[in-house]
């Protein structure tokens, strides 16, 4: 399945966020984060714009519910809401 089909010509315009059809549920994600060992660390990279629009505060705020995980969120970029991230 292709579901990007606008890819194929060498430039285009790729909108943030996913159709919400290709996004499993939350009872998907939470049946697998049982099964993640707690002490086992792991590592999530986003590379991009540190813009509203990508909503990085809200990965940010739902990842520090996961308090019994070993996690790092590493970010790549830069933009209007660094200081916003950082704080």
């Amino acid at each position: 399945m292709y579901y990007f089909p606008e890819g194929k010509q060498k430039v285009f315009t790729a909108n943030s966020g996913i159709d919400k059809k290709y996004i499993e549920n939350y009872n998907f994600f939470k049946t697998k984060i049982d099964k993640w060992n707690s002490k086992q660390k792991f590592n999530i990279i986003i590379v991009s714009s540190l813009i509203k629009l990508k909503n990085i505060d809200i990965n940010i705020k739902l990842l520090s519910k996961l308090k019994k995980y070993n996690w790092i969120y590493n970010t790549a970029g830069n933009g209007k809401e660094m200081k916003y991230l950082k704080n």
